[in-house]
C-alpha cells in the first residue's frame, strides 16, 4: 500500500514516524506549488500537478491534478481531471476522473464528478451530480442504410 504523507509524531520508543494514508498515489510529482503567501486572480491554466496553499479567485482549468492545501482559500470555478482538497472552496467544481475532499475541507458549491470521496469532518454545502459524465456521452444513432432501404423496397414490390 502506498502512503502519501508522513507525519513526524513519536509513537513508542524506537518508532519515529506514523504514516497516514490521505489518498491513492498520484502519478508523477507536484509540478508547481502556489505557497501560502500567494494570491492569484484570473484564469489559472496548467499541465501536470499543481498544489495551492494560497488564495485563488477566478477560474482554474486543467486536465491534470489539483491539490488544495489546508490553508488554501479558493473562490473560483474549477474544471480539472482530478482534485484532492483539504482547503476552502467556494464555487462550482467539475472533475473528469475523481474528487476527494479530506478534513477539514469546506466546499460551498456544486460538484460534478464520476467518483466522489468525502471524508468525515468535511463541510459540503451544494449539490452533487455523479452521472453527468455518462449523460454527456452521445449514443450512436441507428440509421437505415441505402442498401437496406433497397432490400425493403424490393421485398415490398414482390
Amino acid at each position: 500500500m502506498n502512503f502519501r504523507m508522513i507525519t513526524g509524531r513519536k509513537l513508542k520508543k524506537g518508532v519515529k514516524y506514523k504514516a497516514s494514508k490521505i489518498s491513492p498515489p498520484i502519478s508523477g510529482d507536484i509540478d508547481t506549488i502556489l505557497g501560502k503567501e500567494t494570491t492569484f486572480k484570473g484564469i489559472l491554466t496548467y499541465d501536470g500537478t499543481v498544489k495551492i496553499d494560497g488564495k485563488v479567485e477566478g477560474e482554474i482549468l486543467a486536465k491534470d491534478t489539483l491539490i488544495i492545501g489546508e490553508d488554501a482559500e479558493i473562490n473560483a470555478e474549477i474544471r480539472v481531471g482530478r482534485i484532492i482538497s483539504r482547503g476552502k472552496i467556494k464555487g462550482n467544481i467539475f472533475v473528469k476522473e475523481r474528487a476527494e475532499f479530506l478534513a477539514p475541507a469546506v466546499v460551498q458549491g456544486n460538484i460534478q464528478t464520476p467518483i466522489l470521496v468525502i471524508e468525515d469532518g468535511v463541510t459540503f454545502d451544494g449539490k452533487c451530480d455523479m452521472g453527468a459524465v455518462a449523460k454527456n456521452v452521445k449514443k450512436p444513432e441507428l440509421k437505415i442504410t441505402a442498401l437496406h432501404q433497397e432490400v425493403v423496397k424490393a421485398r415490398a414490390g414482390d
